[in-house]
């Protein structure tokens, strides 16, 4: 008598298969994903994983919005009006260094869940800032571009560091031959990119990134005194 096929411990769900997703992600990057190795991951056909996910944008889509959901979950509570907005930024710009492939997903959502998310987590604390109701669109999307670009660029920067890191170098000596370059230019011609080149090779991303959010967040203050 045929031995019956040995039962998966785990029954498939459309919230393992996101799990797996982002643990792949997280992992290998976005070219690694495929409904193959997903496949192979939970000892099953593709077709199984069909039954909870469409396709890989649906399932991209999932492994984002989750991963932007948690991180709007966990912001920092910074104290005050501005600090609520700033928590938010923080919490965005680590979800980005923890998932390296979120800034080149962002934009991708083919539900547009993330930015919706995105602006309302911004948008909902633009009164406590005091910003006027016909003016809260513009401001959350100054706010939002901002956040959004540096995520894009951090996602680049991942992928950079990566090939990098296969030839054989880190960050610090790539900006370094940047600085090289740059410092052959006539300093009469870019008086300013002379000024900043000592800093460039080991400024900080993070720290950039916040002291932009601080800016913004500043001026914000600055024209719409808080109620």
């Amino acid at each position: 008598m045929k031995k019956p096929a040995p039962r998966r411990r785990d029954s498939l769900s459309r919230e393992r298969i996101v799990d797996a997703a982002i643990a792949i992600l997280d992992r290998d990057g976005e070219d690694a994903l495929t409904f193959r190795g997903l496949a192979a991951h939970f000892s099953t056909g593709a077709g199984a994983l069909y039954h909870y996910v469409a396709g890989k944008d649906e399932l991209l889509s999932a492994a984002t919005n989750r991963v932007i959901t948690d991180c709007l979950s966990e912001a920092p509570e910074e104290p005050g009006p501005v600090g609520s907005v700033r928590g938010v930024a923080v919490s965005l710009w680590r979800a980005s260094e923890a998932h390296p492939w979120l800034g080149s997903t962002l934009y991708d959502d083919p539900t547009r869940m993330t930015a919706a998310q995105i602006y309302e987590a911004i948008g909902s604390r633009l009164s406590a800032l005091g910003v006027p109701p016909d003016e809260q669109f513009d401001v959350c999307a100054a706010i939002g571009s901002y956040i959004f670009g540096n995520i894009s660029q951090q996602s680049a920067n991942a992928r950079l560091a990566k090939v990098l890191g296969q030839a054989g170098y880190d960050r610090e000596s790539y900006l370094t031959e940047f600085v090289r370059v740059w410092r052959e230019l006539d300093p009469r011609e870019y008086p300013f990119v002379h000024q900043i080149l000592e800093r460039f090779p080991t400024h900080d991303d993070e720290e950039q990134y916040l002291a932009g959010i601080d800016l913004l967040l500043a001026g914000i203050s600055a024209r719409y005194p808080a109620p």
